[in-house]
């Protein structure tokens, strides 16, 4: 008896070590993860700062252009103004066209969603029609492929407009 309350007590230790070790281990991991979180917070704010002061550039520097920034670079323009005129409607037609390509591309996406849809539709009515010939009558049978091909005919317009 004396012997298993040794055991007990050395597999107690052992486990209260085990612990001890777990315990300093998630210790270090919360340091470790605390110093990355102080320097992640510290990286934003001067991401925050850099894109403060690029603002405030961007925003001196359309100050300086002025309304010549709008208008289109005169003959009595000097030429480095006449170049950074240009330079500056550079950059905002690359931006514009950026926004472009990207509504572009989510109409190409929903024009590839709508011919999808269009051609499940197709082909739920394919599979329906045989089964509305043979539950109705011939003015009801006429109808409703009428009423389908209106149907299709009208999503394939609207695919037409998103284009």
């Amino acid at each position: 008896m004396l012997d298993s309350a040794y055991a007990n007590v050395d597999a107690l230790s052992t486990e209260l070590h085990a612990t001890k070790l777990q315990l300093s281990s998630k210790c270090e991991a919360i340091k470790i993860l605390t110093q990355r979180l102080e320097e992640t917070k510290k990286e934003a704010e001067q991401f925050k700062l850099m894109a403060e002061q690029l603002q405030e550039r961007y925003r001196s520097l359309k100050q300086t252009l002025g309304s010549d920034v709008s208008s289109s670079p005169s003959v009595n323009c000097p030429p480095r103004k006449a170049f950074i005129n240009l330079k500056v409607k550079l950059n905002e037609s690359e931006m514009h066209n950026r926004i472009l390509e990207t509504e572009l591309n989510n109409i190409r996406r929903r024009n590839s969603e709508l011919l999808n849809d269009i051609a499940v539709l197709q082909k739920s009515c394919a599979r329906s029609q045989p089964e509305a010939f043979e539950n109705s009558s011939n003015e009801k049978k006429s109808f409703s492929a009428q009423e389908r091909e209106s149907l299709i005919a009208q999503l394939e317009l609207k695919t037409m407009e998103v284009l």
